[in-house]
């Protein structure tokens, strides 16, 4: 879910918070919107890791 969040906001322009707000949370630079987009990213990632190296050891362990 989080990836697919991060996707969303990174399909918005750039000055989507400046245009939405009506003023500069980060002076215009665009590192507020690159945040917004990084961190669900990272997030979703780091926590779909877990599982999946959980299955594939499982997998592994079975033989299959």
């Amino acid at each position: 879910m989080l990836v697919l969040l991060g996707l969303a906001l990174a399909l918005l322009p750039e000055d989507w918070i400046e245009r939405t707000l009506g003023f500069a949370p980060d002076a215009g630079s665009g590192a507020l919107e690159v945040l917004l987009v990084l961190v669900p990213l990272v997030l979703g990632v780091l926590l779909l890791t877990p599982p999946l190296v959980h299955r594939v050891r499982r997998a592994a362990r079975s033989g299959r």
